[in-house]
């Protein structure tokens, strides 16, 4: 498999994958089901690695002393979000027409909430900065932290 961003031309690096089937198949459609399914969980990691999923922070649920200390992400089991994921918190500014993101720190998954939301957890010492940036209604993106 090759992907390739059709905005600029490039390519990855291309990946080979194998499919597993039985040589006890009743026909050759269902032996290429079988190694097409086979195949999934290796074609989900090789995405969640390549192209790490990105959420934005879209309520703050608690606070205290003005430090965000739980926040809602609006992403969830939906998109593979598992209890325990870390994502980098990054302030994104524009500069000439181009994204410069600054990261913030780490905030940790504690809970799924339904199929598209993540409770979080906001460490102190972003907590502060984290609020006063979301009410001013900055540009603020999470993006997941590969092991």
């Amino acid at each position: 498999m090759k992907v390739v961003d059709v905005a600029t031309g490039l390519s990855t690096e291309a990946v080979s994958f194998d499919g597993k089937s039985s040589d006890l198949m009743l026909s050759p459609e269902s032996a290429v089901t079988q190694a097409m399914q086979s195949l999934q969980g290796d074609l989900e990691e090789y995405f969640r690695k390549n192209f790490p999923e990105t959420g934005k922070i879209i309520k703050i649920l608690s606070e205290k002393k003005n430090r965000a200390e739980t926040v809602l992400l609006n992403v969830g089991n939906k998109q593979g979000i598992k209890v325990g994921d870390k994502f980098m918190v990054s302030s994104v500014e524009m500069i000439e027409g181009e994204p410069y993101p600054t990261d913030l720190g780490e905030i940790k998954v504690d809970k799924l909430s339904g199929d598209t939301f993540s409770e979080c957890t906001v460490p102190s010492d972003i907590g502060e900065k984290l609020k006063s940036m979301f009410t001013a209604n900055a540009n603020i993106t999470c993006r997941l932290i590969i092991k």
